[in-house]
Formats: structure tokens, sequence, C-alpha cells
């Protein structure tokens, strides 16, 4: 999963989407074969969110859902397991109740995951502060324009410390922030689309494909 999420963000790059979905195709082709062979509970959970990653990077949230909700409650019936596991899963399902506009759902997977993350990695880290710019996404799009913009000028404060220039994350909270300032002039009042959301303004050209609208959080 991890090489061919690797393979595919680099021929993205170059435009050629034909051959991401293809190696994205075999990864999930691969994952199905091996995961029900797995009597090991924490590897084939780890084989229900890999199989719900490969879905969201393609963009189909549905059926990333169906893998990463199982996945959760996987993770929260096994004893002493990493918590940074189910920090990502929750993360991930998240973003993707994001993307279908179930936006209580995404809140409270996204509050969820940032608990987890402040008690594993304190709230000076990157993985804290890309859940709190999403969940400031969350609260831009319900209008609370003061708590989004703080969640997102806290996660882009983080970043800076952290990350050079042209990461990923940091690039995203740009954006984001961004985003936050055009709704902010128009009060709201721009288009949205089929989902309720304000219409996206102008990104980087880093952020033309979906793909790279977001930093998707694999294994942390």
């Amino acid at each position: 999963q991890l090489v061919a999420t690797v393979v595919s963000h680099t021929v993205l790059e170059r435009g050629e989407e034909a051959i991401a979905k293809g190696v994205l195709q075999q990864a999930d082709e691969y994952l199905k074969a091996a995961c029900p062979k797995s009597d090991n509970p924490v590897q084939a959970t780890v084989c229900m969110h890999d199989r719900g990653y490969l879905h969201q990077v393609q963009a189909r949230f549905l059926e990333a859902a169906s893998y990463y909700e199982p996945a959760v409650l996987a993770w929260k019936r096994l004893k002493g397991i990493d918590q940074r596991m189910l920090a990502t899963t929750l993360h991930n399902l998240g973003e993707t109740y994001r993307e279908l506009g179930r936006w209580e759902q995404a809140r409270a997977a996204l509050t969820e995951a940032l608990g987890a993350r402040r008690e594993i990695y304190g709230d000076n880290h990157e993985l804290t502060a890309s859940t709190l710019a999403q969940l400031g996404m969350i609260d831009l799009w319900a209008g609370d324009m003061g708590r989004a913009e703080h969640l997102i000028q806290t996660a882009l404060s983080i970043h800076e410390k952290l990350l050079p220039p042209n990461d990923l994350k940091r690039l995203a909270s740009v954006h984001d922030l961004a985003h936050l300032g055009c709704a902010a002039e128009k009060s709201l009042g721009v288009e949205g689309d089929e989902r309720g959301r304000p219409a996206p303004i102008a990104a980087p050209e880093l952020f033309d494909r979906p793909h790279h609208r977001r930093a998707h959080a694999g294994w942390d």
C-alpha cells in the first residue's frame, strides 16, 4: 500500500493519472486477496485501513468509509495496540466524512483523532496540526468563522515551525487560511457546491489535482 501510494503520487505529479489509477488498483487487488488470509487481528485491521486509504486517495469516499468505519471499531476492541493506529484511522475517516458532506460525523471523528494525537504527540506536532486544520475547515463550512480562523492559524503556526516551505501539510494550511479569508471577505456569500460548502478559491498549482488538495495521512 505504501509503495503504491508513493508511486501513484509521483506519476500524478507528471500528470499521468491513468498510470496512477492502475498502480492503486493493483495494490487494492493485492490487499483484497491478502486481508482475508490474515489470522492476526492487528494485521487484518491494518488491511481494512489500507484499503480505505486506497479508495480515499482515488476520491471514492463511500468505499473508503466502508473500510474505515469497521477499522475504527476493530482498533477500539483490540487491547494494548499502538494508539497511533486508531488516531490515524479516525483522522482519515473524518476527512472522508467531510468529503461526503457528513459534517457532524466528520467533526466527531476529527475531534476524537485530535484528542488521541494530543495525548500521543503533544500540541506542537505536525500531525496534531493537520487534524486541527481539518477541524478548522469543518467550522468554516459550518459558518463559525472565529473558531475556524483560530484552528487554522494555530495549525499553520505549528507547521511553519516544524516543516520546510514546500511541505504538503504546510501548503495545505496556507491554502485553508486563504480559503478562510476569501469566505470572510464575502461573508460566506460565495456560491456553494452540492454539499453546501463554499466554492473553492484559486489555489497553488500543487492543489489542482484532487489527490493533492490535502496531505493525506497514511500510518503515523
